[in-house]
C-alpha cells in the first residue's frame, strides 16, 4: 500500500499469494481511513499465471485496513495472514 504520488493520485497495491493447489476467487474487504469500506471480488482467473497477484488501484482516499475473504467461506491454508492494517 502507498500514499499519494506527486500528482496527488493515490495508488494501492494489494500483492496476493495463493500457497494451497486449489486457485480460488479471493474476496477482499478494504476500510479506508475515512471509515468507509469497500467490498471486492476477484476471480479464479487471477491465478492462470501462477501463484502470485497484485491488486492495483487508484482511491481517492487512504486503504488502512485489507482483509481477505472477511466471511471465512473459501478454504485457506493459513487464515492469520489474512489482514492487513496501516502501521499509522
Amino acid at each position: 500500500v502507498a500514499g499519494p504520488d506527486t500528482t496527488g493520485r493515490r495508488m494501492t497495491r494489494s500483492y496476493l499469494a495463493s500457497r494451497g493447489g486449489l486457485p480460488m476467487p479471493v474476496a477482499l474487504h478494504l476500510t479506508f481511513a475515512d471509515g468507509t469500506t469497500e467490498a471486492i471480488r476477484l476471480p479464479v482467473e487471477i491465478w492462470y499465471r501462477g501463484n502470485q497477484y497484485v491488486y492495483a488501484r487508484e482511491f481517492p482516499v487512504e486503504v488502512t485496513r485489507v482483509e481477505i475473504d472477511p466471511a471465512q467461506v473459501l478454504p485457506d491454508v493459513e487464515r492469520e495472514n489474512n489482514v492487513w492494517s496501516s502501521p499509522l
